[in-house]
């Protein structure tokens, strides 16, 4: 139809844009890798500096490209934009580096769902009383536009749903890329399907995951000293993105915990305490897992070195 295609060609980029954005905010749904889903923000400042993990969905003009047409890193103003949103919110620092995931739309596909856009939009503006009533249409071509209006709108969601493939995230200071195609519409699905099978982003943590990462040449200096609180370690995995990325405290705190279950603590491990006497220099309140029971875990509450908390009990049972 040469009236639809020229609608189509003449609708302004502003407007293609913005509709865009309402099928993303259609389409996108809900995860349970991620704690929120933000949908095209218009500067790093519209998104929150919170410890939890969200997924941005970047809007159509944040598009990105393979360099040198391979997918080995991405170029394009949606990596300059997750740059800075790694970095600031706004005109401040941003705290919470390791919490942000974003998603991107691939250049050449966004081109394609722009396209499938402007014909729904045209259809639609076809199929509007007024519309009719101006082009003086029949019964016939009337319903003719509104069954097209229909159709396309379901090919403009598939092609916008295809077009955003891209997660970005930083790890070790640097943003990285992974495709996340599939058959999935709903994109935060797709995405948190994608990135947690790569163990990009966790809902669940073991116990010696965490032995590991204060073990580990980041934490090391600091697991040194033989005692860390939980809240100073969430800090850590909010902040560094060489630590795990998980959805939210509750993973951690739970792998906490179920360090009193854990039979080889003392080779990979940690006690707990509720805190320590620097009088003394005894921990109070010591936990020894497979001999005590669970306490509440509070962001007071130490993680233990297995040197020091053995150490204790046997003082504390001579």
């Amino acid at each position: 139809n040469r009236l639809v295609a020229d609608r189509a060609a003449f609708l302004g980029a502003a407007d293609v844009a913005r509709a865009a954005v309402d099928t993303l905010k259609g389409i996108t749904g809900r995860a349970p890798k991620f704690a929120d889903v933000i949908i095209a923000p218009t500067s790093t400042g519209d998104v929150p500096d919170k410890q939890e993990t969200a997924l941005v969905v970047l809007g159509p003009e944040h598009v990105v490209a393979p360099r040198n047409g391979r997918g080995t890193g991405l170029s394009g103003p949606g990596r300059d934009f997750t740059e800075d949103l790694l970095r600031n919110r706004g005109a401040a620092p941003r705290s919470n580096v390791n919490a942000l995931i974003a998603v991107a739309p691939d250049e050449n596909r966004w081109a394609d769902a722009e396209q499938a856009l402007r014909t729904h939009m045209a259809w639609s503006q076809m199929a509007e009383d007024s519309s009719i009533r101006d082009h003086d249409l029949t019964v016939s071509q009337a319903e003719q536009a509104h069954q097209k209006a229909r159709e396309t709108r379901g090919a403009a969601e598939r092609a916008v749903a295809g077009a955003w493939t891209w997660a970005l995230y930083t790890r070790r200071f640097e943003v990285e890329a992974l495709r996340i195609e599939g058959e999935e519409h709903r994109i935060a699905v797709r995405a948190g399907d994608r990135l947690g099978k790569q163990d990009i982003i966790l809902t669940t943590l073991t116990s010696t995951a965490i032995a590991l990462a204060l073990q580990g040449p980041n934490l090391r200096a600091k697991w040194n000293e033989g005692r860390i609180t939980v809240g100073e370690l969430w800090s850590y995995f909010t902040r560094y993105p060489y630590m795990p990325r998980v959805r939210d405290k509750t993973v951690m705190v739970d792998a906490v915990a179920a360090v009193m279950g854990d039979i080889g603590w003392e080779s990979i491990g940690f006690a707990l305490a509720a805190g320590y006497d620097a009088s003394r220099g005894d921990f109070i309140d010591l936990r020894i897992p497979g001999e005590d029971e669970t306490p509440p875990i509070t962001d007071t509450t130490l993680l233990v070195s297995p040197a020091l908390a053995r150490a204790q009990r046997r003082r504390e049972e001579a």
